[in-house]
């Protein structure tokens, strides 16, 4: 499994790239609007990134107020396995109470799905604090490959992960890898 992230703005240009027919090799895919949170309508991505864009603006300064996360696994997921990725994602990373819009790609019976959250919280006016997302999107990963019962991906953070198992007492995962 493989879990990208990035901090982003430009919030249309983001909404163009979700909605893309065609992926950068030029194959045809199919485009979902597959979930959100406290977003509404919840079918439209152009309008649910100009409301977090307005939300940002008027709660902080935050340049770079979305949180793009791309998760394309390398075996099948039911609904009920995506839900349990992107809620052990959201707990790593602190993102449960966050909107978010979530799209799904289907590239020729692969799927894979971006979630772009805004990292503002509104109460607050303070954004999330995401450091060393790419050991922790790997660290998430190789979590749910062992529990899925997927093959294991070599990242490059493995050997981070491995310590980080053997701190969290994670044994099962660590003799896994």
């Amino acid at each position: 499994m493989i879990i990208k992230s990035s901090q982003r703005a430009k919030h249309q240009a983001l909404a163009v790239h979700l909605l893309k027919k065609r992926d950068d090799d030029d194959y045809d895919q199919t485009v979902t609007v597959s979930n959100g949170r406290y977003i509404w309508p919840q079918d439209d991505v152009k309008q649910a990134l100009a409301d977090m864009e307005e939300i940002s603006r008027q709660s902080s300064r935050v340049q770079k107020d979305l949180y793009h996360v791309t998760i394309n696994p390398s075996e099948p997921l039911t609904a009920e396995q995506w839900a349990s990725v992107f809620e052990r994602y959201e707990q790593e990373f602190g993102l449960e109470d966050l909107a978010f819009i979530e799209v799904t790609h289907d590239k020729k019976g692969r799927v894979h799905k971006h979630r772009v959250y805004e990292r503002v919280d509104v109460d607050s006016g303070k954004a999330i604090q995401l450091s060393h997302t790419r050991i922790r999107n790997e660290f998430v990963a190789r979590q749910v490959e062992f529990e899925l019962g997927h093959q294991l991906t070599v990242g490059k953070h493995n050997r981070t992960i491995m310590l980080r198992l053997a701190l969290e007492c994670q044994h099962d995962i660590l003799e896994w890898m």
